[in-house]
């Protein structure tokens, strides 16, 4: 496998510069760079190796261009202070920071079967009801730890080898009392999955979170009708966010009234 720089634009020669590439190590040789996963405008995520513990991980390494821009730093450290402050099987789970690196970086589990985008791209999607269980399990359990996602996506919903739906990707998840670290009137997020109220500039809150999803589950219902399930899903995307469910605990208890017997992995391993 040829070598990845990835230098993003940067000369060899400019400060801080640091070669990614298979072989790399991290943290004084424990972490071992395999092979990149994906990247984008503001970070790299890589599968490596866990020398210390053998096991593969993946890295999250942010972007040269941004790593000393104050504003960007401060919001990677607090998606390791918000992953930090939860723990449930339906969210990915977040073992390592270091903030003072070149390219600061975060290692997470690594969720082998990849991502729900990617299977709506090949049109292999898990079963409806058991996602809406699994992705209302982690929002419920978000917000009642005071923290909205912020960014719902197909992108980071995780999907482990066992089927079970894990969300992740902290980056624009912000506690309740937390200050905003972009500049007044910039939105952050994906447009598509966007609640209309964060669109306008308006604050969000676990209403938001609760469009993404239904947006998302739409995704997954799209050439698969579940009567019992669409009108949810409805109810999730209304424009105006106090025609919306208020509470994703509330939503899935509902859900719990029709979804498959099968039990999610969240019910198998931990309360929510």
């Amino acid at each position: 496998m040829g070598a990845d720089r990835n230098t993003d634009g940067l000369a060899p020669d400019s400060p801080g510069f640091m070669v990614l590439e298979p072989g790399t190590t991290l943290r004084n040789g424990r972490y071992r760079l395999i092979n990149r996963l994906g990247s984008g405008g503001m970070a790299a995520v890589w599968l490596a190796e866990d020398e210390l513990l053998g096991r593969k991980v993946a890295v999250k390494l942010m972007s040269e261009v941004i790593a000393e821009e104050p504003a960007w730093l401060e919001r990677f450290r607090r998606e390791a202070r918000v992953a930090a402050a939860l723990s449930h099987p339906n969210l990915v789970d977040v073992y390592d920071f270091e903030p003072d690196a070149p390219r600061p970086y975060l290692v997470m589990a690594h969720v082998p079967a990849g991502t729900l985008a990617q299977r709506l791209e090949k049109d292999d999607v898990p079963e409806p009801r058991r996602l809406a269980s699994e992705l209302l399990a982690a929002l419920a359990h978000m917000h009642a730890n005071g923290v909205m996602h912020r960014d719902v996506k197909p992108s980071n919903v995780m999907l482990g080898a066992d089927g079970a739906a894990r969300l992740g990707d902290y980056g624009i998840s912000r506690p309740r009392d937390a200050p905003a670290v972009t500049a007044t009137g910039q939105v952050l997020g994906s447009a598509r999955y966007m609640a209309p109220e964060v669109m306008s500039g308006e604050p969000s809150d676990e209403r938001s979170d609760i469009y993404s999803c239904g947006v998302v589950l739409e995704e997954v219902l799209t050439g698969r009708p579940d009567p019992e399930l669409a009108p949810l899903v409805e109810r999730m995307t209304r424009d105006e966010p106090t025609e919306r469910p208020d509470s994703a605990r509330t939503l899935r208890r509902e859900l719990e009234r029709f979804e498959p017997s099968q039990p999610s992995v969240s019910d198998r391993t931990a309360p929510t």
